[in-house]
């Protein structure tokens, strides 16, 4: 339990992942969720298969979002609808015309966050435009401690979901995964955001990634650290989050080890909205990359510095119960680090 400067609440519940085993302090109870097998090729705070990608091209434009506030925890934004043209802004100051549309909080220091998390199809008109625009994997996009990154995708035994674009099983429209941290950043940078950061600018203190005052990420899943998951609270005696309204590890015997075991399109599951109105999926579908990372002084990996830097996740994931996938749950994952069932959303500024 940890008290919290800034919120409402006066418990915090925090999930810190070691080793594959998630140990969280829930309302003082201690809970237990072994990780283990969820990754196929990247452990938690080890890294994982190698590393990921870097940039891309040009989406969609849009006509932006519009957003409302009244300036306290329980105001709301509301996302815009899409259009046709390039990069702009919209009327409300969010960016606009590539990847998902954004919602913005009136209540200051305010910030734009993306409605949803980024789709694989909105990474592949990134991968695309990296194909013309060689500056993308340069130092225009690049973060500096990203200069090994010279590839936005993974190797191709980490990608067969990515060729299912046509059948059944396409995954076109679910968040992009088995991307790294150094994916993660340069794609927000192409698309004139920023990975989620610090509400006043910059990176985060991975001191303060359960700090509504300070992260734009858990600020805007906790609704300003009044609620544990994005939609609330786990209702009064059940003693268990509600399964199903995010895209967790809701029972199903078909499936691996009796759990769904699957992402699904962003923003399917619409009772997992919030913290703010028009955002979806801060539990569950993926964990999230954010902007936080703790820089490791040491090279132990000669010519490739901050590739071993340890960067948080958050928010859980689909193969998780509902009870692990609250606003407080972190995992660190080495900056080089790529997995299925790790994405991310931008924001801005």
């Amino acid at each position: 339990m940890m008290t919290h400067p800034g919120g409402g609440r006066s418990e915090r519940v925090l999930g810190i992942v070691v080793g594959g085993v998630l140990a969280a302090m829930v309302a003082g109870c201690s809970v237990v969720v072994d990780l283990s097998g969820l990754a196929d090729g990247a452990s938690p705070g080890e890294g994982g298969q190698g590393p990921g990608g870097a940039s891309g091209v040009g989406g969609a434009g849009g006509t932006g979002a519009s957003g409302t506030g009244s300036g306290d925890p329980s105001s709301s934004g509301s996302a815009g609808g899409g259009g046709s043209g390039g990069m702009g802004t919209g009327s409300d100051g969010c960016p606009t015309g590539r990847g998902p549309t954004m919602v913005r909080v009136d209540i200051a220091p305010e910030y734009c966050i993306d409605s949803t998390e980024v789709t694989m199809a909105q990474y592949l008109e990134f991968v695309d435009a990296s194909v013309f625009d060689t500056s993308i994997l340069g130092e225009q996009q690049q973060d500096p401690l990203c200069a090994w990154n010279v590839s936005l995708e993974p190797p191709s035994n980490f990608t067969t979901y990515w060729d299912k674009l046509d059948d059944e099983d396409s995954q076109i429209n679910d968040p992009v995964r088995y991307v790294d941290w150094c994916d993660a950043k340069a794609y927000c940078a192409w698309a004139g955001k920023r990975l989620c950061g610090a509400r006043a600018g910059g990176a985060l203190p991975s001191t303060a990634m359960v700090d509504s005052i300070e992260s734009q990420w858990f600020h805007a899943c906790s609704r300003g650290d009044t609620r544990t998951y994005p939609f609330g609270e786990v209702p009064a005696g059940s003693g268990n989050a509600p399964s199903g309204h995010c895209v967790d590890g809701r029972p199903n015997d078909s499936s691996y080890g009796g759990l769904y075991n699957t992402t699904e399109p962003v923003g399917s599951f619409t009772a997992c909205e919030g913290g703010f109105d028009g955002i979806f999926d801060m539990s569950g579908n993926v964990s999230e990359w954010v902007d936080a990372c703790d820089i490791t002084t040491a090279d132990p990996m000669p010519g490739e510095p901050g590739a071993d830097d340890l960067c948080p996740v958050q928010g859980g994931m689909y193969g998780f119960l509902a009870n692990a996938t609250f606003c407080g749950f972190i995992q660190k994952w080495r900056r080089d680090a790529f997995g299925p069932a790790v994405g991310f959303r931008c924001c801005s500024p």
